[in-house]
């Protein structure tokens, strides 16, 4: 009969556990590089952590800006970081709300040169510079990823794409990019947690998702929007490319064995596409285009993709 964990035991591998995880966070600090931390400013990125690995780095409101911040304090480039070696240094761009470390205020074009925990703030946006290495870089990385992804499929939450949808439309119209949004969801579902219970449910998501990231370009946002529904962001691709990729989905989900307690479960995906255009200006009519070619692909017969405008 197998002897249960003292309570000494039980300790111990606590302590062991503990220590393990602090030696990989040690690890992976070690690999860290200076990093700026926001503390206080928009609610939609609160806790972001900007790793400055560029020589050079715009702090500003501007799309594309390497810390970009989309509050209206701050200026579109309102300080520049200054990376050499170890050394980390800020200067202030001649903005219109000015830049403080530690509350003292910046001569405008004059470099300061930055020490591990120094408190940044632009306009009325507060950061935190972390010098490389630093541990707690890791521990805030971890936080904030946790906050913007899905537990059970390990991809973004809802949370998260509403975050980054309207700041990929804003960039993608300065930049004169394309942008496609694809909306996935799994036909009838409802009848797979009602046939074979949640647990089934949840492993048919998890594979799903699975199945989706395969497929997924190097630049795609993938987020879990809730249920059995599933958007992606493409920022690196043509309508037609998006299709190509949304036709490779299907094939996969169509012919995969979903297995649950020794059964095989089949299922089928519909999706609907939509790219930014004249009649989609912003996120909310974008997703909406996407939403009615979803709904007729689901009305078409399920098990198609279907593109808004065809």
């Amino acid at each position: 009969m197998a002897r249960s964990p003292s309570g000494a035991e039980e300790a111990t591998a606590i302590v062991l556990s503990a220590h393990s995880t602090l030696a990989q966070r040690l690890e992976k600090a070690a690999k860290v590089p200076a990093t700026l931390v926001l503390l206080s400013g928009p609610a939609a990125v609160m806790g972001k952590q900007w790793p400055l690995t560029e020589q050079r780095s715009i702090v500003g409101r501007a799309v594309g800006a390497e810390v970009e911040i989309p509050d209206p304090s701050v200026s579109k480039q309102h300080a520049a970081i200054a990376t050499l070696y170890d050394a980390v240094g800020i200067v202030d761009l001649s903005s219109t709300n000015q830049t403080s470390v530690n509350g003292a205020v910046l001569k405008p074009g004059t470099m300061h040169q930055l020490r591990d925990h120094d408190q940044i703030k632009v306009g009325n946006v507060l950061l935190k510079f972390l010098a490389p290495g630093n541990i707690e870089a890791v521990s805030a990385k971890e936080v904030f990823d946790l906050a913007r992804t899905d537990p059970l499929t390990g991809v973004k939450n809802k949370g998260a794409l509403l975050t980054e949808a309207p700041r990929a439309v804003e960039r993608a119209q300065q930049l004169g990019a394309p942008l496609v949004v694809s909306i996935y969801d799994l036909d009838h579902f409802k009848a797979v947690n009602d046939t074979y219970g949640h647990d089934a449910g949840d492993k048919v998501l998890q594979q799903s998702a699975r199945l989706l990231g395969e497929q997924m370009g190097a630049l795609d946002f993938l987020a879990r929007f809730g249920g059995e529904e599933f958007v992606v962001l493409h920022s690196d691709a043509t309508p037609a490319e998006v299709v190509e990729r949304a036709e490779q989905v299907r094939r996969a989900i169509e012919t995969a064995e979903f297995r649950h307690n020794g059964q095989v479960l089949r299922l089928t995906v519909s999706v609907g596409i939509a790219a930014l255009g004249p009649v989609t200006p912003d996120w909310e009519s974008l997703f909406q285009e996407a939403d009615r070619a979803l709904y007729a692909a689901k009305h078409g017969g399920r098990n198609r993709v279907v593109v808004a405008g065809d």
